[in-house]
């Protein structure tokens, strides 16, 4: 199945994104998420352009152009 579904809790409201990136620190995807309000949420995400193979996926929360919350959690493709 080539989507999956990332779970994620926000300590604060702001505009959200979600990036991908290789293992060389190439950013490869940007997803907007838009305004979120702070809270527990699910995502769904699909995954089949990507090679199988290890991925830092960055969630990245913006108020007033300024960073309030970033993350970074390694995710592993395979196929």
């Amino acid at each position: 199945n080539p989507n999956t579904i990332l779970d994620f809790n926000l300590s604060y409201s702001g505009k959200t994104t979600m990036e991908i990136f290789n293992l060389k620190g190439e950013l490869i995807d940007k997803l907007n998420f838009g305004n979120l309000n702070a809270g527990i949420y699910q995502k769904e995400i699909t995954l089949d352009k990507y090679s199988s193979g290890v991925y830092w996926v960055r969630l990245t929360q913006l108020n007033n152009e300024k960073i309030i919350e970033s993350n970074s959690i390694p995710v592993t493709i395979l196929k």
